[in-house]
């Protein structure tokens, strides 16, 4: 999966995000409308840690087992997961909130696991 991909994959979740991502004030996307996958991931991950009711997301099911999937990737999907998405959850209150949503390869990585959880 490309950075366009996981884009169009979170704005198909959550169309709000849209308004977020063409923000100026989204520093994760260049001025040409280019990003790379961990800025998409890091810029939504703010996003869900500045959403006041994350329990009304009814995505979030969906989505968590997706990053489940793919965070053992050794691809740069799998990195920005790991280090983009999960560890900028880590400590947050936020991130407490969506521990629910998580499999053990999220909670592994989002509690500062090392690279390759195993089984």
């Amino acid at each position: 999966m490309n950075n366009l991909e996981v884009l169009e994959y979170i704005l198909s979740l959550d169309a709000n995000f849209s308004s977020v991502w063409n923000s100026d004030d989204n520093y994760n996307r260049e001025d040409d409308g280019s990003a790379t996958i961990c800025g998409v991931l890091t810029e939504f991950g703010q996003y869900l840690q500045d959403h006041t009711q994350l329990d009304s997301l009814t995505y979030l099911k969906e989505f968590f087992e997706f990053l489940e999937v793919h965070s053992d990737d050794n691809t740069e999907l799998g990195g920005a997961i790991r280090v983009c998405f999960l560890e900028g959850l880590a400590f947050t209150p936020a991130g407490k909130s969506l521990e629910h949503y998580m499999g053990k390869r999220c909670r592994h990585y989002m509690s500062g696991g090392t690279f390759q959880w195993s089984t």
